[in-house]
């Protein structure tokens, strides 16, 4: 059995789907739940996802690269280039 500080079990509680530490182990290489988060958030039933990696770094020749949370494509070619941002006030989260 593994024993934690309570700190720690404290901040493992306070995880959500949308942190990026939780996201990552959750999505990553993961097609199913891939699918069902972005078929969620665009509304849209008939998105099927051929591929899914998170953390993947865009690179910009202006110098502003993009850190994708999810990075995910389709049966047609499209991506969908996901970044989710989280913003904490008291104990609600702002997506």
């Amino acid at each position: 059995m593994v024993t934690l500080k309570e700190d720690t079990r404290k901040s493992i509680a306070e995880l959500t789907l949308m942190d990026d530490i939780f996201m990552n182990k959750v999505f990553d290489n993961d097609i199913g739940r891939t699918a069902l988060l972005l078929r969620i958030i665009l509304k849209n039933d008939k998105i099927k996802v051929i591929k899914a990696t998170t953390q993947q770094k865009l690179k910009n020749l202006l110098g502003h690269d993009l850190q994708l949370d999810i990075l995910a494509q389709n049966e047609n070619g499209t991506l969908y280039k996901t970044k989710a941002a989280v913003q904490r006030h008291a104990e609600h989260a702002i997506i």
